[in-house]
């Protein structure tokens, strides 16, 4: 059978070979290169695998599902929405883990509610109006599609349809048509209201909060056909919303109790700007009500990587199913294509067998007895190059350490253990060419740093510049490949900062900075900690441009924020948190995306990377650490 699968695979390889490595690019691009859950339409209910968190969801409490761009927020919300349900698991909505109605809020729609021409009271009363229309349009828009595209109609309770048309000063009526048509025409009247088009904002009625939502929803759930199922409104891209707004829907989570409905919401890191209601005394509290996913801790407890392998194996059996060319894809994984690849490996492709050669001819040159050449010889190129690099970054002779790493073997062994990853970064310091590898399932892994939508970048790039130079699907990307997938992506992050926030060009030149500080760093380690890789703030922890460039970092995946000490778990002061540039741009700037040691900073420091006059910061913080 083993023999057979051979055979088949090298038959598919020689017709692949065939193909245009064009065509085989944009298959790639197609299945692995799709990042954006918005781009991937109906294709996304195909391509998802449930996360760890995925059985949380379906509890009826609210919930805050918080993570940086690309780590699922989207598909997951999409997933729990009706369609999403549907395609996973049939037509019978009483074995649906929730009935979901997705909402994306877009920074148009938000800053259409805004302006002098009414107090924030006001544009309050008015945003829970359109709330209230929104909400009962997303409920019929599901009525409408159950009937569509699964058959059935669903027996709404007439009372409670009549009670909605009143809770929104609408004509009553329990024929469902009439009243989806008079739904639509009050969204556009309303619409036009708030773009100045049509009948003033102050002759409008406005309904009260929540009440035609709770009533439609009662409507809906009469229907025994139901089962026990829960409405749930699947907001996305909650930090959009202006702090009064979310202050409006906060009272609706704040109240959901037995309404028959509930709340799944994502949102970025810190995109929780306002947690009070409408009520002065009124706040979300933490766990009473609502709970609060983070998803990238949740996925890393869980095993990030078994959950990347599985989106990614998924992926590449499902391309392997589009030809027959392609099919020998459903016997590799990504385990396959990109191979691990050992220190000890790594120091020889990176020049450590001409570092050996060297410093075995300056122990010659210094007549070193034969014993400790011999003991000098009887070393692997990894160990022969580590005693060039401790010789250095201690400032002693060669011989002293040679003799060292003769006599107190065991803490050698330890030595070489913890700074040999340190020392790659200096093997091809002033030469041309890769200074430093990224490769291997495990290290893309640590570069995406629990963010699938990286991940899927790192493999894409991958694939795309291996099949470019001749490679095929059926054999493993090149280390050199990797790396420069790996430089592009990092690139492209970094740059891709500048339009995702008011403060985006200052965080482009803060990573810049910072990347330009730790990859000289890297490159010289001689005498110093190595691998210095966080920052902390250590002074004016209340600087707000401090504050708001950190949260802004996080919110955008420009910084990984963590605790950096016991304290900080119970205080919100900047400076009790360690933050570390994403792992992601570490490639393109040639540094260590480990999490190790520390650099402080001071706020003028920290500022200054980010102002025009970066290169000034960069040279100050570098004279700082004798560089």
């Amino acid at each position: 059978m083993v023999e057979h699968r051979r055979v088949e695979a090298f038959e598919e390889k020689k017709l692949m070979q065939r193909e245009g490595s064009a065509e085989v690019s944009a298959r790639i691009q197609r299945y692995l290169g799709q990042y954006r859950a918005e781009y991937l339409r109906d294709k996304i209910f195909d391509l998802f695998s449930e996360p760890a968190y995925w059985d949380r969801l379906s509890d009826t409490k609210p919930c805050l599902i918080v993570g940086g761009r690309g780590t699922g927020k989207t598909t997951t919300l999409r997933q729990l929405a009706y369609e999403g349900q549907y395609r996973l698991r049939g037509s019978n909505i009483a074995d649906w883990s929730a009935l979901g109605l997705y909402w994306r809020i877009e920074t148009n729609l938000t800053a259409t509610f805004q302006g002098s021409r009414l107090s924030e009271a006001d544009w309050a009363r008015t945003f829970s109006h359109y709330i209230n229309l929104q909400f009962v349009d997303m409920l019929v828009a599901f009525v409408m599609w159950r009937q569509s595209t699964m058959g059935e109609a669903t027996r709404l309770n007439p009372r409670a349809l009549r009670r909605t048309c009143i809770a929104l000063t609408m004509d009553e009526t329990t024929d469902f048509a009439v009243f989806a048509d008079q739904i639509g025409e009050q969204i556009l009247r309303f619409e036009s209201a708030i773009n100045g088009l049509g009948e003033p904002l102050s002759d409008m009625n406005l309904s009260v909060l929540g009440r035609p939502i709770t009533s439609m929803v009662a409507a809906i759930l009469d229907d025994e056909s139901m089962g026990q199922t829960v409405i749930t409104f699947c907001l996305d891209e909650y930090e959009n919303l202006e702090p009064y707004q979310q202050r409006v829907i906060n009272t609706l989570i704040k109240h959901v109790g037995d309404g028959g409905y509930t709340f799944k919401i994502g949102m970025r890191q810190n995109g929780l700007h306002e947690r009070a209601t409408l009520s002065s005394s009124e706040f979300l509290v933490e766990p009473a009500d609502f709970v609060k996913i983070n998803i990238e801790d949740e996925i890393k407890q869980n095993g990030f990587g078994r959950f990347a392998a599985s989106v990614c194996n998924d992926r590449l059996v499902k391309m392997s199913l589009e030809s027959r060319e392609l099919s020998a894809l459903r016997f590799l994984t990504v385990q396959d294509l990109f191979p691990e690849m050992s220190i000890a490996s790594e120091a020889s492709l990176l020049g450590a067998g001409r570092i050996r050669d060297e410093t075995r001819n300056q122990l010659q040159r210094d007549r070193v007895a034969r014993d400790d050449l011999d003991h000098f010889d009887s070393m692997d190129e990894l160990e022969a190059c580590f005693v060039s690099f401790w010789a250095e970054s201690q400032d002693v002779s060669l011989l002293s350490v040679l003799k060292e790493a003769r006599v107190k073997p065991r803490e050698w062994k330890t030595r070489v253990g913890n700074h040999g990853y340190a020392m790659l970064f200096s093997l091809r310091s002033g030469r041309t060419g890769l200074s430093k590898y990224y490769c291997g399932w495990s290290t893309f892994l640590m570069l995406a740093d629990g963010n699938i939508r990286y991940l899927l970048y790192l493999v894409t790039e991958a694939l795309v510049q291996h099949v470019k130079h001749g490679g095929d699907l059926l054999s493993p990307v090149s280390a050199d490949h990797q790396t420069k997938a790996a430089q592009a992506v990092g690139e492209k992050v970094v740059f891709e900062l500048a339009g995702l926030h008011k403060r985006g060009t200052q965080l482009t030149r803060l990573v810049l900075g910072l990347g330009r500080v730790f990859g000289v760093m890297a490159k010289q380690p001689h005498g110093h900690a190595p691998e210095v890789t966080q920052f902390r703030i250590v002074d004016n922890k209340s600087n707000e441009d401090v504050a708001e460039l950190l949260a802004a970092g996080v919110m955008h995946n420009a910084l990984v924020r963590f605790t950096g000490d016991k304290m900080a778990a119970v205080s919100s002061e900047t400076k009790d948190f360690d933050y570390q540039l994403h792992p992601i741009v570490s490639p393109f700037f040639v540094y260590s995306p480990r999490r190790k040691r520390r650099m402080n900073l001071h706020s003028e420091d920290f500022l200054g990377l980010a102002s025009t006059e970066s290169t000034k910061y960069i040279r100050k913080l570098l004279t700082r650490t004798n560089r």
